[in-house]
This record gives structure tokens, sequence and C-alpha cells, in this order.
């Protein structure tokens, strides 16, 4: 009798009213890009940057609003909204890959369905990095073999302690960046069609994230500098084959005066003027 019921007894349980999901920022700390070339690489989420997803039962026949707030800003003009995820897919095949599909990832996190809508649906040239670092949060060590991915469609995943990282890490990004999409395609080109110098590269990525590892599990008192190191020939090799002008003319280096990178307030002044904005990088 419902009027006898006691404590402890079962209770039908109401659906929840909402569900919210998360979507966080991610670096890719070494390899980057090789995962879309059968490499290895080490990524780890920040949480200086995420997307927040509110799903709400919808009861009426009437298509729900989702909204995105550029930069989190809710004053900011280049507010984007979508009647429905049907709508979020569509804008995202017309206006890029950056700002929609956080939203898509916030939704679906499956890493192989997350790449394979990116590719298949949006025509995007993306690997598999951004989608397991987001699936499984923390620092992750990541190999894409050949023959693994032949096999399987997916890596091996080394899940790393995130104490590991070396304090201090920070990140530098220009405000109006480049979709990532558009600047792998023409390399993707390149070595599908055999050029042995973004093979190569690509090989030397790999070289990078076996040594980063190594670096991260078993030194200490070196650690920040020889990571710095390979952080830098990384970036380097990237630039070789990507170029300037999708990279961005200014990277850091500075021949008119060296100095620069070790005099962290006159960095910030040449970041500040040249549009770039930094912070100090918190791991998730």
């Amino acid at each position: 009798m419902a009027d006898r019921q006691q404590k402890g007894s079962f209770k039908e349980k109401k659906p929840p009213m909402e569900l919210i999901h998360y979507s966080y920022a991610r670096v890719g700390l070494m390899g980057n890009p090789s995962d879309g070339y059968y490499g290895k690489t080490i990524s780890f989420l920040i949480s200086n940057f995420f997307v927040r997803l509110t799903l709400i039962p919808n009861h009426s026949t009437e298509n729900s609003i989702i909204s995105f707030l550029k930069n989190g800003n809710s004053n900011n003009d280049c507010n984007l909204s979508f009647d429905s995820l049907n709508s979020l897919v569509e804008m995202s095949k017309n206006k890029g890959y950056d700002k929609e599909n956080c939203l898509l990832q916030a939704t679906c996190k499956t890493t192989n369905l997350i790449l394979s809508v990116e590719k298949d649906e949006l025509n995007i040239s993306a690997g598999l990095q951004d989608r397991v670092i987001q699936v499984y949060g923390g620092l992750v060590y990541m190999d894409f073999n050949k023959d693994q991915m032949t096999k399987h469609g997916f890596g091996i995943y080394e899940k790393l302690d995130i104490n590991l990282l070396p304090k201090g890490l920070w990140i530098a990004y220009e405000l109006n960046h480049s979709d990532s999409g558009e600047i792998h395609t023409d390399v993707r080109k390149r070595y599908e069609s055999g050029d042995q110098k973004v093979i190569d590269a690509m090989k030397q990525f790999i070289s990078f994230t076996e040594q980063a590892r190594n670096i991260l599990i078993h030194k200490n008192e070196t650690k920040r500098r020889d990571l710095a190191e390979l952080m830098n020939k990384n970036f380097d090799l990237r630039r070789e084959i990507f170029g300037d002008q999708i990279l961005g003319l200014w990277n850091g280096d500075d021949d008119d005066d060296p100095a620069i990178l070790t005099n962290a307030e006159k960095l910030k002044n040449e970041l500040v003027k040249k549009e770039i904005r930094f912070c100090w990088l918190i791991p998730q």
C-alpha cells in the first residue's frame, strides 16, 4: 500500500531534469601532429578553458536553442546559437572546425565516433589525439602505429601521472587563430603522395615523443630544461613542414632581442602588442 510504504522501499526514480557535460581544452605537449600519420603523441587537459553543455528535456514540438558564448563573454557580439544539434553540425560545416566542435565533443564522449563525424561528415583532416585526451582526461601517452591502427582502429594509450608534468607550464595563443583542419590539408596530401620530407618528419615526431615520455618518468633535476628543448625541436620541425604562413610569423623567436625569452615582463609586453594572450596552464 502506498500509504504504508516504509523507508528504504522501492520508489520510482524520476528522470534527471538536466544533464551537464564539460569539454576541456587540450594541450598537445609532444609529437603533434603525428597522430594523424601513425605517430606518437603526449597530451593533457587543462581547466583554463572549457565548454559546458547543458541538456534539458524538451517535451514540446518546438525547437530548442543551444547557445555558445565566444570566450565565455556574455557581452560579446559573436555569440553563436543553434536551434538543434543538426543545425550545429551544419554550422560546423559552414563556419569551421574549432568552436562548434567543442560542443560536439562535450555532447559525445566517444573518440572514434567523434573522429568519424569530423572526417566523414565535416570533411576535416584530423587525427585521434584530441579526441582521446578529451575522453581519457589527465596526461596520456598515445601510440598510433600503423599495425595497431590497421588491426584495431585505435591506438595504444598509456595514462601517466599528471604530477609528472613540470610546474610552471604556460601557453601563448593568438586571438584570431587559423583552422587546424585547414592547416593539415596540404601536409596530408604530401604525406599520402610519398613526400619523403613529411614522412621523415613524422618519424622524428615519434622520436621526440618517446624521449619526452622518458624525461617525464625518469628525470627530475633536468626535466624542465630537457622537456623545453624537445618542445622547441618539435615546434621547429612543425614550422619546417607547415611554414610560417600557416603557423604564424611570430613564434617566440626574436633575432633583434634574443634576451626577450628570459625576461618575463618584456615577453609579456611583446605578446600583448602582437595581440597574443598567455596564461599559466592548470592541468585538469
